[in-house]
């Protein structure tokens, strides 16, 4: 047989039969290390419940990366139920009774991974490269990792439970686009035993509401969150939780905000350092970078509502929007409407110019006690705008200006001790 009639019956095969072969591999899910030395699954639902039931009952590594390359919609599933069986059965196996870490990640541009509406991780789990479909995610105190995802939808996602939990949750989206997110690092309701932490390291798209700390419940423990991109807008933003008048709050321990944004698609919204109403530990909160003021909003450094136990040092903000494109903020360094802060507070602000990360109006703190000081160094661009710095009523007997001096650029530099 001559070479030229070798390659023609070659390119016939693959004409004919090469759809099917890529079809065939389209349809199947692949896992690495391999269980049993098995390592393909059919891409359905039956085959993911079995490859999760084989890793539940043989899988020896303590981490499995799951393969997919076509859609696989695990909505009508219990496998995002939060109830550990002991021995679970291939109608009932679910993620929180496996103990191992999870990978999913995408291996072709038709990978959509779609969630059941109301769904429970039990381990440390990263979805990578893939179009994720999902109402309600819950992290149940482990490490939730989304990287190179494609999202369309709105999301809610908790790094917590519902209920009463031990461990750290961690959030992180790193190269996340599309859709509106709803995120809190803590729980929904129940007592959290742990350090939630939420990262934004690259995110395209919205979020309507980020609480670094719960809905509701106690925490019993340090919140920490940070934004480096956002392109979009983050519409509310609660560094440590926002329970109700009735049913508060608390975080035990510290709160660190750091929103150091590097992109000019950032559009804040409301900020509040410590709760919407909540008890809480020491407040730090950094706002800088690039971005602009929404239409309506306002910064506070403290809580809307309760009371702030610090210590030495209750809130300590420092603001840097000097580089915004845009928009102009009203700032309370303490709480906005009441409560009681115990400790000092330092508020540090450098202003942009009018209407390109201004402030129309700076108040130290609006709290009932002041146990001890409040320093303010700010650098406003002077401007007719700005009302004048003052105390609330309630701090008569906190102190006085110490000084206000007018610098050579044109702006004022105030620095205030009560």
């Amino acid at each position: 047989m001559s070479k030229k009639i070798a390659y023609f019956l070659l390119y016939i095969f693959i004409l004919l039969f090469g759809p099917f072969v890529l079809q065939a591999e389209a349809e199947t899910i692949n896992i690495f290390p391999p269980i049993n030395q098995q390592t393909e699954y059919p891409s359905s639902v039956k085959g993911c419940q079995q490859l999760l039931l084989d890793l539940y009952r043989f899988g020896g590594a303590d981490q499995y990366e799951i393969r997919i390359s076509a859609p696989l919609d695990l909505s009508q599933t219990a496998i995002g139920e939060n109830v550990v069986y002991s021995d679970p059965t291939l109608e009932t196996i679910n993620f929180v009774s496996i103990f191992k870490k999870i990978k999913f990640i995408g291996t072709s541009a038709e990978a959509t991974l779609t969630l059941p509406d109301t769904c429970f991780f039990g381990q440390e789990t990263q979805l990578e490269k893939v179009t994720l479909q999902a109402k309600k995610i819950y992290g149940n105190g482990q490490k939730l990792l989304f990287k190179n995802i494609q999202h369309s939808q709105h999301t809610q996602l908790f790094g917590g439970s519902d209920r009463d939990l031990v461990g750290n949750p961690e959030i992180i989206f790193q190269q996340v686009t599309g859709g509106t997110w709803e995120i809190y690092g803590g729980n929904e309701a129940g007592i959290l035993r742990g350090n939630p932490i939420t990262q934004i390291l690259t995110l395209t798209g919205e979020i309507t509401q980020l609480c670094g700390g719960s809905l509701t419940g106690t925490i019993h423990g340090n919140v920490a969150t940070e934004i480096k991109e956002l392109n979009g807008t983050l519409a509310r933003y609660y560094g440590s939780g926002i329970g109700t008048e009735e049913t508060p709050v608390e975080v035990t321990g510290e709160t660190i905000n750091t929103l150091t944004s590097r992109s000019e698609e950032f559009l804040l919204g409301e900020f509040v350092g410590g709760a919407a109403y909540g008890k809480t530990g020491a407040i730090t909160n950094l706002i800088t970078g690039s971005g602009s003021f929404s239409a309506e909003g306002i910064l506070i450094g403290g809580s809307q509502s309760g009371e702030i136990n610090g210590g030495d040092r209750a809130i300590s903000t420092t603001i840097d929007t000097h580089h915004f494109q845009k928009g102009e903020r009203s700032f309370v360094g303490g709480n906005q409407y009441n409560g009681k802060i115990i400790g000092d507070i330092e508020n540090q602000i450098n202003a942009g110019r009018v209407n390109k990360g201004s402030f129309i109006r700076i108040d130290g703190a609006e709290v009932w006690i002041c146990r001890k000081r409040v320093y303010q160094i700010l650098k406003v661009l002077y401007q007719k705008s700005i009302k004048p710095i003052h105390k609330n009523e309630h701090q008569k007997n906190c102190g006085t200006i110490s000084y206000l001096q007018k610098t050579e650029n044109h702006s004022l530099k105030i620095v205030r001790l009560f």
